[in-house]
């Protein structure tokens, strides 16, 4: 874990809401492994106390992307830097996903599709695997990264709801058809995205006898474990923080 002052390389809108950014830093490229997120202060002062979690996009030799939507004043202000400023960042911070080799099936929703990217390279390129991602997406303007899955060499799926890309229905419906085919089962799932997506996930992949690794996401105060801000019901009892245990879990450890 560092803390560095990057320096802004790019901010700039891909599609709706979303935004790409892109830190300089050479430390934190160096030790982040897929399913990792950064902990950014997007303003000096008490108005921005918090920092904003964000999961960690792609990693170049010396830079940091990641991809986020601006929902609040938070990720508003951060809309607004421009190239060379600068940022305070923590990271890279929490317990990533556990490489595979063999088929893995990676599901996203929302934002949540961002960091599958950093996986699905490593799953490819350390683990020569063969990757199906399935991206979820409201309609065809919120679809992120298709084209960057397909550069890397995976099968991509796309779902939107109202049917404008792809298939229509939710994501978590195209995976329960193709568990359903005989033959089609990956070694693992991977999935990123809303809570209810997830817990359909967990379900199908449970029912299939498939495992399953779960990268969730939640309010946090801190980032480090301390404050206890951001912690789910652990299957077994007790409570696990995302910041700290997670946010990427076994599905079989959490209560979805």
């Amino acid at each position: 874990m560092f803390q560095d002052k990057c320096r802004i390389l790019a901010n700039e809108p891909i599609c709706g809401n979303f935004y790409r950014l892109v830190l300089e830093s050479k430390s934190i490229a160096a030790a982040a492994v897929p399913g990792q997120f950064l902990n950014i202060r997007v303003e000096q002062g008490t108005d921005f106390l918090l920092r904003r979690p964000l999961s960690i996009h792609e990693i170049k030799k010396n830079s940091v992307s990641i991809i986020y939507k601006t929902v609040g004043r938070g990720t508003g202000k951060l809309s607004l830097k421009k190239p060379k400023e600068s940022l305070d960042v923590i990271g890279p911070l929490g317990k990533g996903y556990t490489l595979s080799d063999g088929k893995a099936v990676l599901v996203g929703g929302g934002t949540g599709v961002a960091s599958l990217k950093f996986l699905a390279a490593d799953l490819i390129n350390k683990q020569q695997a063969a990757v199906v991602v399935m991206i979820g997406a409201r309609t065809r303007e919120e679809v992120l990264c298709g084209n960057e899955f397909s550069e890397l060499g995976c099968k991509v799926e796309i779902c939107t709801e109202d049917g404008t890309l792809g298939f229509k229905g939710m994501v978590t419906s195209l995976l329960k058809q193709y568990l359903s085919v005989m033959g089609a089962h990956p070694r693992v799932v991977y999935a990123c995205g809303p809570m209810p997506m997830l817990k359909e996930v967990g379900r199908l992949t449970s029912h299939f006898r498939i495992p399953c690794e779960v990268s969730l996401e939640e309010h946090m105060g801190c980032g480090v474990g301390a404050c206890m801000g951001c912690v789910v019901p652990a299957r077994n009892g007790g409570y696990l923080r995302v910041c700290k245990d997670g946010p990427v879990f076994d599905a079989r450890e959490v209560a979805l």
